[in-house]
């Protein structure tokens, strides 16, 4: 059975400074709760991957991610799997009369 969820919070900075700090893999963990470690190959684009640790249960869990549509200081979406859950999310930003509209959609199967 699938899971999905959305959520969308107001930043008061400019779409292309959120995009820029969402988006750089070495912030992740300042702004994930449970996210132990992030490994990427590079800047993130279209193709490229990453590794994650998260803890999650009282586990650590390893999971493998790619970017699978990325569009500068607008969106990227990304799909991995992790123990026996699999997943996808995007993230887009837009400009709003208070900065920035940043909204984070998923949808995994814990499997």
């Amino acid at each position: 059975m699938a899971i999905s969820y959305e959520h969308t919070i107001t930043i008061d900075r400019p779409a292309n400074e959120v995009f820029a700090f969402f988006s750089d893999p070495k912030n992740a963990t300042t702004w994930q709760s449970g996210l132990v470690k992030v490994a990427a190959d590079g800047p993130l684009k279209q193709g490229s991957k990453w590794r994650e640790i998260r803890r999650f249960l009282g586990r650590d869990i390893e999971s493998t991610l790619e970017v699978t549509e990325y569009e500068p200081d607008r969106r990227f979406a990304a799909r991995g799997s992790g123990g026996s859950a699999r997943f996808a999310f995007e993230w887009q930003v837009t400009p709003s009369a208070n900065g920035t509209d940043f909204t984070f959609r998923g949808q995994a199967d814990p499997g």
